[in-house]
């Protein structure tokens, strides 16, 4: 059905503009010689190697339009005036921050409370252990991707994705391949919100073993629809073309598959625990070495990396620019981290000690597997000595993670309490610990899933604690407890079941447990029948697991108990980072004191703005001008253009010659300009939950716009939004760089988002991680040059070099049979603040130069029809409009130009179904 619904448009695209009676002035029939017809679907149409190629498509729309420039502002918590946030402040906002993730206050209650103990048992039972280490990184992951260098294109079938294929040809698309793709931020990144299904099959399966009237587990067979969608579409002259889009989908979001990004360069912090003590060992990111980008904690970059007396190891791995050549890159996805005693990451042979973590960045992030419900993706215990991987140019991988083997004990529990609960400590009861052979030693504990009544290896989000011998409590009668608290509260379904692992690689820890039939520690009371519904398990590998239907560990569980209040968490941008510009990116005029900064995308339109340059060496001379009168802040700028903007040295040096100059490491403060944003904070909301957003914008100004920069909405003014999906602006808003916070906004921040969170059932809350918060920022880069507002300017008739920032047109259409006379019909969406021209230019046999290297010709002015545009005045209304040239010398080649202006960027024009016809008498 998809296919039939793409080919039919297309080809009534194509009958409709056959079928057009287009007549002269006699009224007779004028001959079609041929025709173009392009839906905007892709590019393959469109002369992507034309320097002047400066447009956007919509694939999912069928839309030509500006191209945008898309980036990420990182959110951070903040008061509510932008203020660093204290613990005063979360509370009178009524909200509780425990490690990285956000709820409503909650005070601890006992959930599950096993009070007998009659024996203790060691942890570590059959003596087997390796030292299989636990690694955490801070980031976990990334919700952004590198936007500077063309990402590796999976599918590029008949020209969807020809800019990026031929961008290195284009220097005006080097820098914005990404943008030439409208909506990509959705469409390859976060997904499309769509409509999924799943329903329930079947009524509720309740297992046949009851205590105090509940069942020990509630299982619920569910079929989930999940689509595979394949678009298909023809464009072009007379021609089938079917380019193909592969999409996955995710449940209620479907992701484009058709290119892959690269990880954008950041620092991820990393924290080991459980590593054999006082071992070196070597980082490793997707099997790439990357000990050069690392920095371990109170040593040097590239220094080594020892774990301490406890097996813990920690410092800094910097994940190098992609856009420069010579540094590695990967692409976006699960990449993992691993920290291995082998020094060329052997995993075949024995290895003395190793640890891994994935790191996932990538844009949409499915918070519920299985069983799994958490604002991040479960971890899997990494098991054997022995590892194959399969290694595609260093990113697709197939791999049976296994480092070593356990011994551990696990104890199987289940919530009924309705909706679920989230856990926030276990206490265990422990009779003895390391003395001093394993002094240091560690004893861990983790919440896994249970999987067909056994424990499986998947281990639930933020439920890994781990404590030192000096942290763990011993008795001798079973009554003093070892809290283990978990770093952020663990969501555990209703009448799922899980269990808690208790390991150590150590024989030194005893931990206390209960035996049906033997007397209770302490009394003389026979523990009669079995203390809990759950069931203990030992296993002797990790994985393979025996059960003791008779014994249940000594446990106490808590649960958060909520306060049923409204809580409204603060998030502000954080501070923009500065820009390296392109080498050379100071251009200086012999005799003058002004100099022209070349800085795409810069996003500070008004002459009023500030900018910081700094990088270059302060004592070279560059054409005449030292270094340091260059570095500096400047607090006025002049001739701005989208990519451009001059400024006056201080101290009044003139250049003595003409020239680009700076080097390669100058850089620059900006404003992150936006017309379209997307707010993409992770959250969970489970039953009886929910989460509300508002945001306060800056105003922003267009390149050529008459808006007032630099005004923050009040909270009165504060507009109600939706998080994960387009936000669109009526005008230009910006998050401003920190220099013009501080002159022109008195240093207030320029972006606050509130996040309200409610709740009607105090066992549970909404949740914010807030390790994934950040905006999508999307730019349309929409201009409406002139003589006098634009430096160098070249106008839309030139062969070549149009200062507009908005320009399709088609490649060259060669005829059978010459013609007189051009028509193109478009159906536009054009704002009172917008406009859209029609140029064209033709050539035949005669003429003996290219045609690229011929003028343009406007339509519509010798004599023909005029074409006169009424503004839209909604978002989505679009009207046809027609474009007509007659008493042209005979051509039998031509190509069609439309050029796209706007003196407000939010209303950037688009345009939908341009058909193209060559005419004879």
């Amino acid at each position: 059905i998809d296919n039939l619904e793409y080919y039919t448009q297309l080809s009534l695209l194509e009958t409709q503009t056959e079928n057009l009676q287009i007549q002269d002035a006699d009224g007779f029939d004028r001959f079609k010689n041929g025709f173009i017809v392009d839906n905007f679907t892709g590019h393959g149409i469109g002369d992507v190697g034309n320097l002047d190629y400066k447009v956007s498509m919509d694939m999912a729309m069928g839309e030509a339009r500006p191209i945008c420039k898309t980036d990420s502002v990182q959110l951070v918590e903040a008061d509510d005036d932008g203020t660093a946030i204290l613990a005063a402040d979360r509370t009178a906002a009524n909200y509780q921050k425990t490690g990285d993730l956000i709820t409503l206050p909650y005070s601890e209650e006992t959930l599950i409370d096993q009070p007998f103990a009659s024996k203790f048992i060691n942890v570590n039972p059959f003596n087997v252990f390796t030292w299989v280490g636990s690694v955490e990184l801070d980031p976990p992951g990334d919700e952004w991707k590198e936007t500077e260098r063309v990402p590796e294109l999976v599918i590029n079938q008949n020209g969807m994705f020809d800019t990026m294929a031929a961008n290195a040809g284009n220097p005006n698309l080097q820098r914005i391949e990404m943008g030439t793709i409208w909506n990509e931020w959705q469409d390859n990144w976060v997904g499309r919100p769509v409509e999924g299904e799943r329903r329930n099959i079947g009524g509720q399966i309740r297992e046949q073993q009851f205590r105090n009237g509940a069942p020990r587990r509630v299982l619920q067979r569910q079929e989930i629809t999940t689509v595979q969608q394949v678009n298909q579409t023809r464009t072009g002259v007379r021609q089938v073309m079917v380019p193909q889009v592969v999409r996955n989908s995710l449940g209620d979001r479907v992701l484009n598959v058709a290119f892959i990004p690269f990880i954008r360069s950041r620092t991820v912090n990393f924290t080991g625990t459980r590593f054999k003590p006082n071992t070196r060992v070597y980082p490793f990111f997707d099997n790439i070495d990357v000990t050069a980008y690392v920095t371990p904690t109170g040593g040097s970059l590239g220094g080594n990396i020892v774990s301490d007396a406890n097996g813990a190891v920690s410092g800094s791995f910097a994940i190098p620019d992609a856009t420069v050549d010579a540094n590695p890159r990967w692409r976006t996805g699960t990449r993992v981290f691993r920290l291995t005693s082998s020094s060329t990451n052997d995993r075949v042979s024995d290895i003395e000690t190793a640890g891994e973590a994935d790191y996932m960045a990538r844009g949409t992030l499915e918070t519920v597997r299985e069983t799994i419900v958490s604002t991040r993706e479960p971890r899997l215990v990494r098991e054997n000595t022995n590892e194959t991987r399969t290694i595609a140019r260093t990113s697709t991988r197939t791999a049976t993670r296994q480092v070593g083997w356990w011994d551990p004990l696990a104890q199987t529990f289940l919530v009924d309490d309705p909706g679920g609960s989230f856990i926030t400590s276990l206490d265990l009861f422990f009779q003895s610990k390391p003395g001093a052979s394993d002094a240091q030693v560690p004893v861990t504990l983790q919440i896994r899933e249970v999987q067909n009544g056994y424990p499986s290896t998947t281990i639930l989000p933020f439920s890994e604690v781990s404590l030192n011998p000096s942290s763990v409590n011993t008795s001798a009668d079973a009554t003093t407890a070892t809290t283990f608290t978990f770093p952020s509260p663990v969501y555990i379904q209703e009448n799922v079941e899980y269990c808690f692992v208790v390991l150590a690689n150590s024989q030194e820890y005893n931990m206390w447990v209960a035996r049906v039939g033997q007397s209770n520690v302490g009394s003389d009371r026979t523990i009669s029948q079995q203390p809990y519904a759950g069931v203990l398990f030992k296993s002797q590998n990790g994985s393979t697991w025996t059960a003791e239907q008779n014994e249940d560990a000594k446990f106490k569980m808590k649960r958060a108990e909520f306060e049923n209040v409204t809580g409204t968490a603060t998030f502000c941008n954080d501070t923009l980072p500065t820009r390296t510009l392109a080498t050379n990116p100071i251009r200086t005029t012999s005799g003058s004191h002004v100099i022209t900064i070349s800085h795409p995308n810069h996003g500070m339109h008004g002459t009023g703005n500030n900018v910081t340059i700094a990088g270059l060496d302060a004592s070279t001379s560059y054409n005449g001008i030292n270094g340091s009168s260059i570095n500096g802040t400047y607090t006025s700028i002049s001739n701005v253009t989208l990519d451009s903007y001059q400024v006056s040295i201080a101290d009044s040096s003139t250049a003595n010659a003409s020239g680009d100059v700076g080097g390669s490491s100058v850089t620059a403060t900006q404003n992150r300009l936006y017309d379209v944003s997307m707010l993409n904070i992770q959250t969970m909301t489970v039953p009886e939950t929910n989460v509300t957003y508002s945001m306060r914008p800056t105003t922003g100004k267009s390149v050529h716009g008459s808006e007032t920069e630099f005004s923050l909405a009040s909270t009165s003014n504060a507009l109600s939004v939706v998080a994960n999906d387009n936000i669109y602006f009526e005008e230009p808003k910006m998050v401003a760089s920190d220099i013009n916070q501080t002159n022109e906004m008195s240093g207030s921040k320029s972006l606050f988002v509130d996040c309200t969170l409610n709740t009607t059932n105090t066992r549970l809350s909404p949740v914010i991680d807030t390790k994934r918060i950040s905006m999508i920022t999307v730019q349309n880069r929409l201009n409406s040059p002139t003589s006098i507002n634009t430096p160098s300017f070249v106008n839309d008739e030139s062969s070549t070099g149009t200062s507009s920032a908005a320009v399709y047109c088609t490649r060259p259409i060669v005829l059978e049979n010459a013609s007189t006379a051009l028509e193109v019909r478009l159906t536009s969406y054009v704002r009172s603040s917008s406009e859209v021209e029609v140029y064209f230019r033709t050539t035949s046999s005669e003429e003996v130069r290219d045609v690229k290297d011929l003028n343009w010709t406007p339509f519509n002015t010798a004599g023909e029809e005029d074409t006169t545009v009424t503004p839209a005045e909604t978002a989505n209304e679009f009207k046809e409009y027609k474009y007509s040239a007659s008493g042209i010398a005979d051509f039998t080649a031509f190509q069609i130009k439309i050029v796209m202006k706007g003196t407000n960027s939010a209303l950037a024009p688009r345009i939908k179904d341009m058909r193209g016809i060559a005419l004879a008498v």
